[in-house]
Parts: structure tokens; sequence; C-alpha cells
């Protein structure tokens, strides 16, 4: 009996030695990493938003120039193709400068104008059109006239000739070889040129080809500037 008591002693005593069990963590990594998640969540969402790049503007197109030359020969010019154009351009708007190879009067056929400009004052940029009036020869080897008249070809704008000047368009390489055109009809003069250019002859009163106009003399001087306006409307 003796011995059951002692062990009984013992056996309290261990217990008490031992003292009570460490408590366990009973958190799960797993509820961790959702705490960590929403504090990151929550850092993130403080953020000042990203602002979206700014586009560049828009350039604006720069304007079309609404100024139209027109050619005259100082030599002499036909006011019958000159007047109608003069007038057409007018009432739809257009500024009109006077230009030729020199500065001074040119004479008309019946009257004398004076020029305003000539072919070095202008590049093609600054020209919405230009229109050769016919009476003479005396520009159609003009090179700064080529110039100019190939300048503003190549911007797609109007160049118009008529009557002896749709020669000056042929040879300034406006109208090329295989090109339709009218002109003035002289057999001596301005058919064999033309057709040693290799242009053909529309035998109309005006011809349309593109932005190129050209107009077959006085009879053809009312439909060649309505034409001219038109083309440059659609500008």
């Amino acid at each position: 009996m003796k011995k059951m008591v002692i062990l009984l002693l013992i056996i309290m005593l261990i217990f008490t030695a031992c003292g009570k069990p460490a408590t366990k963590d009973t958190s799960s990594p797993k509820q961790e990493t959702k705490v960590e998640a929403k504090q990151e969540e929550k850092i993130t969402s403080t953020k000042a938003p990203t602002e979206a790049p700014t586009e560049a503007p828009t350039p604006e197109p720069i304007p079309l120039p609404t100024t139209v030359a027109v050619v005259v020969c100082r030599d002499g010019y036909a006011p019958s193709e000159f007047h109608p154009v003069m007038d057409a351009l007018a009432a739809a708007g257009y500024d009109i400068v006077l230009v030729s190879d020199e500065m001074g009067d040119a004479d008309g056929f019946s009257e004398k104008i004076a020029v305003e400009k000539t072919f070095e004052d202008f590049e093609g940029t600054d020209l919405l059109g230009i229109v050769l009036i016919g009476g003479s020869d005396s520009l159609w080897e003009n090179t700064e006239l080529h110039r100019l008249l190939n300048e503003v070809h190549e911007l797609d704008r109007v160049t118009a000739g008529i009557c002896l000047n749709s020669v000056t368009l042929a040879k300034a390489g406006i109208i090329k070889e295989g090109q339709e055109a009218c002109w003035a009809n002289h057999d001596t003069m301005t058919d064999p040129v033309m057709a040693d250019l290799g242009v053909e002859d529309s035998g109309q009163l005006v011809t349309v080809d593109g932005n190129v106009i050209t107009g077959n003399g006085p009879p053809a001087s009312d439909e060649f500037a309505a034409e001219i306006v038109t083309a440059l409307d659609a500008l």
C-alpha cells in the first residue's frame, strides 16, 4: 500500500515539474498570405493613377494661296482672251497679278496694261494657278517661266495656256509627248512645233487634262476661263 502511495506521489511530481504544454500556433500560412495580399492591395489602391500620355496636337494644314498669275507677252497679247479670264477670276474672288518677263507696259492688240511682277518674283508655292494669255511666241523659250510653270504643276495646281501660249506649256514639259491639247492652229508656226514635241491635237475648243487646261484661241475664251475657275475651285 505504501508503495502505491509513493508511486502516485512520484507521478504527480513529474507532471508538476513539466508544467503546462506550449500553446499551439493555430494560424495557417494560407491565412497569412491572404492578409499580406489585402495589405498590398490597399497600398496599391492608394497610389495616384497613372496619367495617359498626352497626344501631340494634329498640325493644321497650311492654307493654299489665293493668287493666280496671269501671264502676258509684252510684245503683244490678245485682249479678247485676256479680259474673259480676268473677269472670271475676279468674279470668283481670286487675287490676280499680271506677270511677264520684265516690268513695264505690255502691248495688247488694242490696249496697254502695266506688268505688276516678273517670273523671278515667284516660287510655285506662292501661286494657286498660272494662266498664259496668247498673242506672241516671245515666251516660248523663257526658262524662268518654264521653272515657275513646273513648280506650280508639281504641286498639282492649275497651269493653263491659250492660243500661241499653249505651245509654252508643251515646251516647258507640262504637256508631254502623247498627250492631247489644243492651240491656235497655224501650218508653219504652231502645228510643226507641237508635232515635233509629240503633242496630239484634240480638235476641241478647250482641252482639260487634270489641272492642265488649253484653249485654241479667242473663240474658246469664255469656256477656257470657266474651266480655269472650276479647276481652281476644286483645289
